[in-house]
């Protein structure tokens, strides 16, 4: 691999790419089982600094995942609406399916799966029982036809806005304290 596209993977892994599903975040994965292997010294400058770039990405990422979740919790606390019924955490991606309830998309497409017993592809928006597939409903028990999501972009924001509200509040807090410390 040239230093140049380890770079440009390292830069789009850093830059939410690093989700382990983009090529740039398939490619900083092989290089640092490389590095596990003990095969560092075979890599290239650029590659070693693309992986650096990348780590350093992905830290950022993890420690705003750490600060959340406790701040999630909160929110759930005072706002049960936003809990998927499935995973039980806070809705990021909500969803509404066709027997009324809210859920995260990628908890609900994989119960839709598991369901219906296909384990070979996605359960789609848009994609209808006409073959006679059904899943099972997590809440109501029914099976149903219409695997259609409704996007609930409205209902993300809000989350979205109270979750980075929650987030200020708390460095405000922390830089009040800290500056109270010193002084």
């Amino acid at each position: 691999m040239a230093a140049a596209g380890a770079e440009a993977g390292a830069a789009a892994a850093a830059e939410g790419g690093g989700d382990g599903d983009s090529r740039g975040g398939a490619e900083m994965l092989s290089l640092l089982a490389r590095v596990r292997q003990g095969a560092a010294s075979d890599l290239a400058e650029g590659e070693l600094a693309a992986l650096r770039g990348a780590l350093t990405g992905y830290v950022h990422d993890l420690d705003a995942e750490i600060a959340q979740r406790p701040v999630e919790e909160r929110l759930l606390s005072a706002h049960p609406e936003w809990m998927c019924p499935i995973g039980h955490g806070v809705l990021r991606d909500p969803v509404l399916a066709a027997d009324g309830h809210m859920y995260e998309r990628r908890k609900l497409t994989l119960w839709m799966r598991r369901s219906r017993g296909d384990r070979e592809s996605d359960a789609r928006a848009g994609v209808s029982g006409a073959s006679g597939a059904t899943w099972k409903s997590p809440m109501t028990g029914l099976a149903l036809t219409d695997f259609a999501l409704t996007t609930r972009d409205d209902l993300r924001a809000e989350i979205e806005a109270a979750v980075r509200d929650e987030l200020e509040h708390k460095t405000d807090v922390e830089a009040a304290a800290t500056a109270a410390a010193v002084a």
